[in-house]
């Protein structure tokens, strides 16, 4: 079918700001219901660890018996924010 300009303008408006908006609902839905602090990913982490510690020793393993269980980076350790570390500052060349 033939579509006018301004039909074909409203269409594409509205499939971009549909999925946009959507979006934007479920990021502050998520931030509202599932917010998420440098605490709070930590203690998860811990959570987990030991889970998966339990399910070692049970022998109920979910992961295979030779593969270690420790995580890379132990929950005790900071997270690191990219957002809050200052940017390196290129360095001027002198000419």
């Amino acid at each position: 079918p033939d579509f006018s300009a301004d039909q074909l303008r409203i269409m594409f408006i509205l499939s971009t700001l549909i999925p946009a908006a959507m979006f934007g609902v479920m990021a502050v839905i998520l931030l509202v219901i599932y917010p998420l602090s440098k605490k709070k990913v930590a203690r998860l982490q811990e959570e987990k660890e030991e889970h998966l510690r339990a399910l070692a020793e049970s022998g109920n393993s979910i992961v295979e018996e030779d593969a270690p269980v420790e995580a890379s980076e132990s929950a005790e350790e900071p997270v690191e924010d990219a957002l809050e570390t200052p940017a390196e500052e290129p360095e001027e060349k002198e000419e």
